[in-house]
C-alpha cells in the first residue's frame, strides 16, 4: 500500500483511540464516530456565540501527537499562553488589519491553527483552500488574485513553488512573508526563494507541540542566510 493509503486506513483507529482516551460525551461533526452522540454543526439556527470570556487558565484546545511512537498523546493548550503566543507571533510576522493569509497547511498540524488564529486576532483575513492539493500554478495564481500578503507551506512544497515559478518565468506575487516549518529547508532552497519569489521576509518556525506551536523561529530578508 502507498504511504497515503496507509495513513488513510489508520485514521479511523486513531480517531477512536483519541475519543476513547478523551472520554468524549458528545461529538460536534457532520460524520459520526463509534457510538458517541453526534451534534451536527448545521443543526443550530442561533448566530450568537456564547456570552462569556474564558479565563486565561481555561482550556483552549487539545491537540494530539501523531502516535508514531505509541498511542497518540493529547497536549492541552490554555487560553492565556495561546493568546500570548498569537500576540508575539503577529508582531514577528508584521501582521495587522491589512494582512491576508493564504491558509494552506493541514489542520492536523498545530502550526495551521497558529496561522489562522494569528491573522484573525490581528484584524486580518484568511484565504482558505479546499481539500485538494493545489498545483504550484494554482497556488501562485490564488496568492496573486486574492492579494495574499502572507502564506505558509511545508518546505518541500515551497521549493516546488519556487522551481515552477522559475521554470515558467512568471512574475512573483507581492508577498510580504512566506513561512515554513516541520522539516528542514536547505540553504539552496532559501536562496531560490528570495531570488525567484522575492518576499520581504521568510520565517522558519520550530517547536514541540507542548510549548504552544513555535517557541523558536528564524526570520530573514535574504541578505544573510544561515549555514
Amino acid at each position: 500500500a502507498s504511504p497515503a493509503n496507509s495513513v488513510a486506513a489508520a485514521l479511523p483507529a486513531r480517531r477512536s483511540a483519541i475519543a476513547r482516551k478523551a472520554g468524549l460525551a458528545m461529538l460536534v461533526a457532520r460524520e459520526g464516530l463509534d457510538d458517541i452522540p453526534l451534534l451536527s454543526p448545521d443543526a443550530g439556527t442561533d448566530d450568537q456565540g456564547p456570552d462569556q470570556v474564558p479565563h486565561p487558565s481555561s482550556l483552549a484546545y487539545i491537540i494530539h501527537t501523531s502516535g508514531s511512537t505509541g498511542e497518540p498523546k493529547g497536549v492541552m493548550v490554555e487560553h492565556g499562553p495561546l493568546a500570548a503566543h498569537c500576540r508575539a507571533t503577529g508582531l514577528l510576522y508584521d501582521m495587522g488589519e491589512d494582512s491576508r493569509e493564504l491558509h494552506f497547511i493541514s489542520f492536523t498540524f498545530d502550526g495551521a491553527h497558529e496561522r489562522w488564529m494569528t491573522a484573525l486576532t490581528h484584524g486580518g483575513a484568511i484565504i482558505l483552500r479546499d481539500e485538494e492539493l493545489w498545483s504550484p500554478e494554482k497556488t501562485l495564481a490564488t496568492i496573486a488574485g486574492q492579494g495574499a500578503t502572507h502564506a505558509g507551506f511545508p518546505p518541500r512544497y515551497l521549493q516546488q513553488l519556487t522551481s515552477w515559478a522559475e521554470a515558467q518565468g512568471v512574475e512573483p506575487p507581492a508577498v510580504q512573508l512566506y513561512s515554513f516549518g516541520g522539516e528542514a529547508m536547505p540553504r539552496t532552497g532559501l536562496e531560490s526563494l528570495f531570488r525567484v519569489l522575492r518576499p520581504g521576509h521568510a520565517i522558519n518556525g520550530y517547536g514541540p507541540t507542548e510549548t504552544v506551536v513555535t517557541p523558536m523561529v528564524w526570520k530573514g530578508n535574504g541578505a544573510h542566510l544561515p549555514d
